[in-house]
């Protein structure tokens, strides 16, 4: 059961990640309060605003799915260390468009191998 729901995870992140996206509406922050240079980027654009939605919502998932593991504290803890990291190297990036979706692709793809390892 466990590597048919992997297969639907993966499938619809690659599906959503293909398929692009329409007009940059709001990215996981208030783009009204954007103020940074990486921050006004991704709201600006569809793509980044999109991969910022997506990466969110697979946070928020692990971070709900993992609270009740026997190491929930550690892992919690470890989440949001992670979380910060990236926001670091999303700041790294400034306007850099490319550099954004490369750091976006590559929290995302870690969120996955986490999810995975948490349904082993």
């Amino acid at each position: 059961m466990r590597g048919v729901l992997r297969v639907f995870v993966v499938f619809g992140v690659v599906a959503t990640l293909l398929a692009g996206a329409g007009a940059a509406e709001a990215a996981s922050y208030d783009c009204r309060k954007a103020r940074t240079a990486d921050e006004v980027a991704v709201c600006a654009d569809p793509l980044l605003s999109e991969l910022d939605d997506i990466m969110a919502d697979f946070y928020r998932r692990l971070r709900h799915y993992t609270q009740n593991f026997d190491n929930a504290m550690g892992l919690q803890a470890q989440l949001v260390d992670e979380a910060r990291d990236f926001l670091r190297r999303r700041a790294d990036c400034g306007g850099d468009r490319t550099c954004l979706e490369q750091a976006y692709r590559t929290r995302i793809l870690e969120l996955l191998r986490r999810w995975e390892a948490a349904m082993e």
